[in-house]
């Protein structure tokens, strides 16, 4: 039995003794195992073939992640580097500036000076900017240099093109059919037979239908999920776009405790190869409710598979204070844990309306009922730190002890405005803190 030691404590392999202790585990880590920006539906929605046979998979994934090859219209390739593309850029604004007379291709060439200088100041090589936020950017340039005609045929432009291709950018996207094993069970029986069923059954139109609207119900019925995924999506026809991406085959993925030669066994049987997540669970030694995870990120085994050489990735240790924003806080020293609370305690008094939530590892705060539009400040930990993520206004924003730097995060709490981060490791710095949260604050839509 293998053991994990993790600053000098042991943790024991731990086995589940029913596919269902698994599944719940793959549930509460789906994220960590599945992407970021991945979405697990726990449904046990039938897939029945034409001629009726059944079967029920555990679980569905929709991988919202843009592939690198959606940021091309705007980037080129140097070094296995994606670099900002000036040419192109120059090029959209001369497109349209030609459709309303221009005769001077140098002024658009002007512009696209302006455009990448103002890109390179708000992202850095950790924050790629997307060719919407580039589109934008060309806009405000545009206007600020004032081309208002041109801006307002670029912006007709952006709709037209919109419209003409609302679902294509689907084919970034992957959905998944989620099965979990263990290895202790018949794997020719449990995974040779099941999965071919699942791609037979999916390839029924029918069932096709019936399974994104398995999946619209469930994002429908969560406001905050369908804000999340209209944004990712770019689109408020979620239905539509499911059925579109539901028409596409899946990946299949086999999440099991133990990958050894009984599983590639069973999946030489197969007509289409799944991807197999080996995740191990450890249990602390001395502290029974402590866990630690070891797997492979779905992620990492398909980068793997495209560079053919086969499921070789790096494995990640996910330690059990990662589950959660109240496992988070105990983790960390108690210096930090009170910055937490009474950081906590002056937000609230900022406004009555003000709610707040934990989201995850995060501690999310709301002016009015939690939404994407009503939030205003995010709470992240580290061990001796708290960091506080921000919505600004580029104009009004004044930080005079320059603690967010110029750094620009690419909208991973807030959608509108620009995303900043600050760190406090001390209660002196919770006035000055509390006057950055106030600019968020007001910056922020009341939901009510």
């Amino acid at each position: 039995m293998s053991v994990l030691v993790i600053d000098g404590v042991k943790y024991n392999l731990w086995v589940p003794k029913e596919e269902k202790e698994l599944e719940e585990i793959v549930k509460e880590h789906s994220k960590d195992i599945f992407g970021n920006n991945s979405i697990y539906f726990d449904l046990k929605q039938k897939l029945t073939s034409k001629s009726g046979i059944v079967s029920i998979p555990d679980g569905y994934v929709i991988s919202l992640y843009k592939s690198p090859i959606e940021k091309t219209k705007y980037f080129k390739k140097r070094g296995g580097r994606l670099e900002l593309d000036q040419e192109s850029i120059t090029d959209d604004v001369w497109k349209v500036a030609e459709t309303i007379g221009a005769k001077d291709r140098e002024q658009a060439e002007r512009i696209s000076d302006q455009v990448v200088a103002e890109v390179k100041k708000r992202f850095d090589e950790e924050s790629t900017p997307t060719a919407k936020e580039i589109q934008d950017t060309i806009e405000k340039v545009l206007i600020e240099n004032g081309h208002a005609r041109t801006a307002k045929a670029y912006i007709l432009y952006r709709k037209q093109h919109e419209e003409i291709g609302e679902f294509s950018h689907s084919k970034f996207f992957k959905w998944y059919i989620i099965e979990g094993e263990l290895s202790s069970h018949p794997l020719h029986e449990h995974i040779t037979s099941q999965l071919n069923k699942f791609m037979i059954g999916i390839k029924n139109p029918l069932t096709q239908r019936e399974l994104a609207d398995a999946l619209y119900h469930e994002i429908d019925s969560d406001k905050l999920l369908r804000a999340y995924v209209e944004t990712l999506v770019g689109s408020t026809e979620i239905k539509g776009f499911l059925l579109d991406l539901i028409s596409k085959p899946p990946r299949i993925v086999v999440v099991i405790e133990e990958k050894g030669e009984k599983v590639q066994e069973a999946c030489e049987g197969l007509k289409v190869e799944p991807i197999v997540v080996e995740f191990k669970t450890y249990v602390r030694e001395d502290a029974p409710n402590v866990h630690a995870h070891l797997f492979e990120p779905l992620c990492a085994i398909e980068k793997a598979a495209e560079k053919g050489c086969g499921e070789i990735g790096e494995k990640r240790l996910l330690l059990e204070h990662y589950r959660n924003w109240e496992n988070m806080l105990a983790w960390v020293d108690d210096n930090t844990k009170n910055i937490v609370k009474v950081l906590t305690g002056a937000i609230i008094r900022l406004g009555d309306e003000i709610t707040y939530k934990p989201h995850g590892r995060f501690l999310c705060f709301y002016r009015g009922m939690p939404s994407t539009k009503s939030i205003f400040a995010v709470f992240l930990l580290t061990k001796k730190a708290l960091k506080v993520r921000i919505r600004t206004d580029p104009k009004t924003f004044v930080d005079i002890e320059k603690w967010t730097g110029d750094k620009v995060y690419r909208g991973w709490f807030f959608k509108q405005g620009q995303e900043r981060e600050f760190k406090i490791t001390d209660k002196e710095q919770i006035d000055y803190a509390i006057g950055l949260i106030l600019h968020s604050y007001r910056e922020t839509i009341l939901k009510t």
